[in-house]
């Protein structure tokens, strides 16, 4: 729910602002929806993202997680797992539990280990990527706000 509700905020601010990212980012928004609304936010807004206080990592892996929740790879599986691909670029995933991580973190499960560890979000982990959400939210409002009501502070 909340990868869904962070998009729901990007297309929300899209159609506040007037714009269409999608059709011009075609390239950003291939690499997933988080990576499009940055390009197409940084355009429209002037956007330095490196001053942003967020850990993109973090984001980025919500929505990893809720893509692997949504579309399991096999009928029979009764957990989900971190892919291969999802391990390469985030060896240590923020979603794993603690067992798993400190496995990882000892390369006792390295990445060409035939066991994937699974995907576990816990009460800490979720409430450390919904702070993460909620602050991206509040460091972006002030220039959408500024461009949707231009000299609303003059």
């Amino acid at each position: 729910m909340l990868s869904e509700s962070l998009k729901l905020y990007f297309a929300t601010w899209e159609h506040e602002l007037r714009i269409k990212c999608q059709p011009h980012l075609k390239k950003e928004f291939k690499q997933g929806f988080l990576s499009g609304y940055k390009a197409c936010f940084g355009r429209v807004l002037d956007v330095d993202w490196s001053k942003c206080p967020v850990d993109f990592d973090i984001l980025e892996q919500v929505v990893l997680a809720r893509n692997r929740g949504q579309h399991s790879e096999n009928i029979t599986d009764m957990s989900v797992n971190h892919s291969d691909n999802d391990r390469k670029r985030y060896p240590v995933p923020f979603f794993v539990s603690e067992h798993e991580k400190e496995m990882l973190e000892t390369d006792e499960l390295r990445i060409e280990s035939w066991m994937y560890p699974s995907l576990k979000v816990t009460r800490e982990t979720l409430f450390t990527a919904i702070e993460q959400v909620e602050m991206l939210g509040n460091w972006l409002e002030e220039g959408m706000f500024d461009t949707l009501y231009p000299g609303r502070r003059g």
